[in-house]
């Protein structure tokens, strides 16, 4: 158990109203320096995070600390953050505000979304200066560039892309067919931006938050067994959002003492999948996985799923054979 003892939050108000739970998950985070933070709908996600973030930046644990949000709290989250901490210093990265000045609004204040020389500006911005918290929303997020050889290198050891590659039977100047297309498409995707374009691995975020973090569940999805995809496994598509996620997850643990500084917030961890279990925790804490001798999605199935065949309502409303996930084993 962790002490639920309240932490001194500097420049939090003293009416501010937390409960000792909140103080435990924080501790807990703090300790372990990476984590899944699931505590349920209206328990204090959003605030848990912020106290989390800004302790990790006053105790120096983190130089830059990025949370992502989606688009529609990033104003909430800002407001969270400077009620917490009246002072605080806050970079928006994906919106800014303005005040109307005709119309009939004029005098209004509204939240328009950032340019790209807007977004890439405030990323020189978070590359030269401190802030107590960097909030990015999610679409801002995604646009953010990865340099090349950062992306090559984690598809190289990621044991999917290598399994795919030998299946089918790619060798060395196919491959190098295949990264010319990629390159050129990531060119293409660079001219959107200024020419001074600040790439995530430049910027030396060593704190990356994510809330609603179920949103990058479909890491990896299940292959076919007996023919056929298991049933109630779950998951879908595999996601390109949900890969670069893993992309610039990497670079962060990389860049930090024992691989942390990554931290998930969702109610919803594992909704509708076993496999979405082993994806979620693959972003914060792979080598969690890799200690249990699982190197990827398919030993993890095999390992703790029960997969039998069973009859089951196909969609056409006819009952068939198919390989179905009846249970767990393996959990003790």
């Amino acid at each position: 158990e962790f002490s639920a003892t309240p932490i001194v939050v500097e420049g939090m108000p003293e009416s501010t109203k937390v409960h000792p739970y909140i103080y435990s998950t924080v501790r807990w985070a703090q300790e372990g320096g990476k984590g899944m933070i699931s505590l349920d709908v209206g328990l204090g996600k959003t605030f848990t995070g912020i106290i989390l973030a800004l302790q990790e930046a006053a105790l120096g644990h983190a130089k830059r600390p990025v949370v992502i949000v989606p688009k529609s709290v990033a104003t909430n989250w800002q407001y969270e953050i400077q009620k917490i901490k009246p002072d605080a210093k806050v970079l928006v990265i994906g919106e800014h505000t303005k005040v109307l000045s005709s119309g009939p609004r004029k005098g209004d204040t509204v939240t328009e979304p950032d340019t790209d020389d807007d977004r890439n500006a405030k990323l020189a911005l978070a590359t030269q200066n401190t802030y107590d918290v960097i909030l990015v929303t999610r679409p801002a997020f995604d646009k953010i560039p990865v340099r090349e050889e950062a992306v090559k290198e984690w598809e190289q050891n990621d044991y999917w892309r290598r399994l795919e590659n030998k299946r089918a039977g790619l060798n060395e100047k196919k491959l190098s067919k295949m990264q010319e297309r990629e390159n050129s498409a990531r060119a293409k995707l660079a001219q959107r931006f200024t020419k001074d374009i600040v790439y995530w691995d430049d910027i030396g975020i060593d704190f990356l938050m994510a809330d609603e973090a179920h949103a990058y569940k479909n890491l990896y999805v299940a292959k076919d067994r007996f023919g056929a995809s298991p049933k109630f496994l779950g998951g879908g598509g595999q996601s390109k959002q949900a890969q670069d996620m893993a992309v610039k997850a990497h670079l962060v643990r990389a860049r930090t003492p024992e691989r942390r500084g990554v931290y998930f917030l969702t109610a919803t961890p594992v909704k509708n999948s076993p496999i979405e279990l082993y994806n979620m925790l693959s972003f914060v804490a792979p080598e969690e996985w890799e200690k249990r001798g699982i190197r990827n999605s398919e030993e993890f199935i095999d390992r703790y799923c029960v997969i039998e065949q069973r009859q089951v309502l196909n969609t056409k409303g006819a009952i068939e054979e198919a390989p179905c996930v009846v249970g767990f084993k393996n959990l003790t």
